[in-house]
C-alpha cells in the first residue's frame, strides 16, 4: 500500500500544479493594481457556489478607491468573445451567475477547470439623500479548481447579468 502512494504522489503534485497555474493569470493581472492585500494561495481549499469542497488556487485581493486613484481598474474576468480569455478557451458558464448591487459572481470553464470570481465593492441608498453611496472598499476572490461540469447549457434566453 505504501508502495502504491508514493507512486501516485507524483500525479497529485502534477494536479495540483496545474490547478495553481489556472490561476497565475488572475493574479499577474492584480498583482499590479494598487493594493492594501494579494494573497496567493496554491494549495487551498475551496467551494463551488453549492458550497461543495475542492482543492485548488485561490486569490485574495483587497484595496480601496483612493488607493487605486489614478491607477489601474479592476480587470474584468469575462470570458467574452475577443477577449483574452476567451482565446485562451475561457467560456463563461452563466449557470454560477450572480449579480446585485455591489457585487457579483460569475465563473469561466476551461478543459473541466473551473474560476469562480467573486467581488464587492458595497453600494446602499442614503436615507437622507436618497443617493447611491459606495464603499472605498473593493475587494475580489477568485478560486480555480478541477471539476467536470454537467455541460448544461443556461435557460433559453437567459439575459446576460453584466451591465
Amino acid at each position: 500500500m505504501f508502495l502504491i502512494g508514493c507512486c501516485l504522489l507524483p500525479v497529485s503534485d502534477a494536479l495540483s500544479s496545474e490547478t495553481a497555474r489556472q490561476c497565475d493569470y488572475f493574479y499577474g493581472k492584480l498583482v499590479n493594481i494598487s493594493h492594501q492585500k494579494i494573497l496567493f494561495e496554491k494549495d487551498a481549499a475551496v467551494q463551488d457556489i453549492s458550497g461543495e469542497e475542492f482543492k485548488g488556487c485561490r486569490i485574495v485581493f483587497n484595496s480601496n478607491m483612493k488607493l487605486m486613484k489614478g491607477s489601474i481598474h479592476l480587470p474584468s474576468f469575462w470570458a467574452d468573445e475577443g477577449t483574452e480569455l476567451y482565446k485562451q478557451g475561457w467560456r463563461n458558464e452563466h449557470n454560477y451567475t450572480a449579480d446585485g448591487p455591489g457585487s457579483g459572481k460569475y465563473a469561466i470553464i476551461n478543459n473541466g477547470f473551473i474560476c469562480i470570481i467573486d467581488w464587492d465593492q458595497h453600494s446602499w441608498i442614503d436615507d437622507k439623500t436618497g443617493e447611491i453611496m459606495s464603499s472605498e472598499l473593493i475587494n475580489m476572490e477568485v478560486q480555480c479548481f478541477d471539476k467536470k461540469l454537467s455541460g448544461k447549457e443556461p435557460p433559453k434566453g437567459a439575459a446576460n447579468p453584466r451591465r
